[in-house]
């Protein structure tokens, strides 16, 4: 990546984007319109990507992804359960898993009854553009405050705040 330095500011609704190496700070605001509460930023090989977490009124189902210049591209899911999910993390597929370079999403009821808990896997066409295919799974246990994603190999790993559970989620 670029070396520059970027944190979600969920309350704000902003990311804080540190550029290297002057360091001035900048902020770039969500506008409320397009989703709300930036949250689990990762890294991937050309670019930042963050999930919006949404409201206590609800998810929007967006993501973003930043590319080294600075550019950003806005994503919404489309499938029935996930066009207004609570995104709140997000991971890539393992190096070699047989799956490609997708993205997995998670949805998360920790800041809206209203959203479900599931698992969403996504791929992006080359251009990173569009997302090319969408495939959703309601996690069990609803309510349950999803929170954090581990992909593997063979499986993805679910954590839930308010159950004393770990979801898992095959792959075929």
């Amino acid at each position: 990546m670029s070396g520059e330095f970027y944190a979600s500011q969920d309350k704000a609704s902003s990311l804080l984007r540190i550029p290297f190496p002057s360091g001035r700070t900048t902020q770039i605001a969500i506008p409320p319109e397009r989703g709300a509460t930036p949250v689990g930023v990762i890294a991937g090989l050309d670019a930042l990507l963050m999930a919006l977490l949404g409201t206590e009124e609800g998810g929007t189902g967006t993501f973003r992804r930043i590319d080294e210049q600075g550019r950003i591209t806005r994503y919404r899911l489309s499938s029935p359960m996930a066009r207004t999910a609570g995104l709140l993390h997000l991971a890539f597929d393992p190096p070699k898993s047989g799956r490609g370079r997708g993205l997995w999403l998670l949805g998360s009821s920790i800041v809206s009854d209203r959203v479900l808990d599931l698992i969403v896997r996504v791929e992006l066409d080359r251009s990173h553009r569009r997302i090319v295919s969408e495939d959703a799974v309601a996690l069990p246990t609803q309510l349950s405050k999803a929170h954090r994603l581990l992909v593997t190999r063979r499986s993805v790993f679910a954590t839930e705040m308010h159950t004393p559970t770990l979801a898992q989620l095959d792959s075929a």
